[in-house]
């Protein structure tokens, strides 16, 4: 399992998807999923990515759930640990208590960056609507401390099940440009949002353009303002191409093309 592949594809998947991620199903065409409709071709092999081809055939392992956030600002994480081999649950244990530890510290580090109202949001235990607890890690996330930047490939749950990177509470300073640095989930979150803006307003813009829009909506998100050039979004887009979601995120022209053909039917 890529870590930052499920991070990069987790929003562009549609909810049957998602479920099949975390039931540790693949895709339509793989095994009991096949033979759960009847030898016919499951829901999941509708979308555009095919899991086993995004994800292969492993199941996600989330290594800590969040509990509760106790009165004085503190939070309590549980590890989740389960046996896969002969020796491996002793190792597996010890990774998903270092996971717990590093959720606590980062929470207790970031008491004061999320208003009530945030908090409340992230340990409800049913998914608020609209949902931008990604945007709210993010705004929690710290530097490593000691060997925590071992941890960026573990995933954790929030308190309704709902599982995150670790990437998203661990700042990655290798990338120089701001954009470069901020979770790949978020880069998808902000697309999105300018590709619906797009469509709304039927105006397609340039890339130096598009930069400027997806800069605003990081801003606010409560986000540090990013000043976004156009280098930044052909870059994401080269790396949606690389995760074999290129159809995410076509140029201009085809974004056009593609909207005139849907007004056209």
């Amino acid at each position: 399992m890529t870590s930052g592949v499920l991070e990069t594809c987790w929003f562009a998947l549609s909810t049957a998807d998602r479920a099949g991620i975390l039931d540790g199903r693949v895709c339509g065409k793989c095994g009991p999923e096949r033979e759960r409709y009847g030898g016919s071709v499951a829901p999941m092999k509708q979308s555009r990515r095919r899991m086993h081809a995004i994800l292969g055939a492993r199941k996600p392992t989330v290594a800590a759930r969040l509990v509760e956030r106790r009165p004085d600002g503190t939070v309590r994480a549980e590890a989740l640990v389960e046996p896969t081999a002969p020796g491996s649950a002793e190792t597996g244990a010890r990774k998903a208590e270092r996971v717990v530890r590093a959720v606590e510290r980062i929470f207790r580090l970031g008491a004061g960056r999320l208003s009530p109202g945030e908090w409340s949001s992230l340990f409800a235990r049913r998914t608020p609507q609209p949902d931008n607890r990604w945007t709210l890690l993010v705004r929690l996330a710290t530097e490593p401390q000691g060997d925590e930047g071992k941890l960026r490939d573990q995933f954790a749950a929030l308190p309704d099940g709902a599982p995150f990177s670790m990437k998203l509470l661990l700042c990655d300073r290798r990338a120089k440009a701001p954009f470069a640095r901020l979770p790949d989930v978020l880069k998808i979150m902000a697309l999105k949002a300018v590709l619906s803006r797009e469509k709304e307003e039927g105006v397609f813009r340039s890339d130096r353009e598009f930069a400027g829009l997806l800069g605003e909506w990081l801003s606010g998100q409560g986000l540090s303002p990013q000043r976004l050039v156009a280098d930044d979004v052909s870059q994401l887009r080269e790396k949606l191409k690389n995760n074999g979601a290129e159809g995410l995120f076509p140029k201009r022209k085809q974004r056009q093309q593609d909207c005139q053909r849907r007004l056209s039917r």
